[in-house]
């Protein structure tokens, strides 16, 4: 069985959102809602689900 991610305690204090809003390359701003995505508890194959990414196990 596969060990359970863990993320820095450092990656919660950041602001994915607001850091989004203010991004214009579209690559970029995706990847930070799906950062904000994962940050609101969200699991990983749901986002990847959410935001049409493949996501292996």
């Amino acid at each position: 069985m596969p060990r359970p991610r863990s993320l820095p305690k450092s990656f919660y204090n950041e602001n994915f959102k607001s850091l989004a809003k203010k991004q214009t390359h579209h690559r970029v701003k995706i990847r930070l809602m799906a950062m904000h995505h994962i940050q609101q508890g969200h699991t990983y194959a749901n986002t990847a689900k959410t935001y049409l990414y493949h996501f292996q196990k």
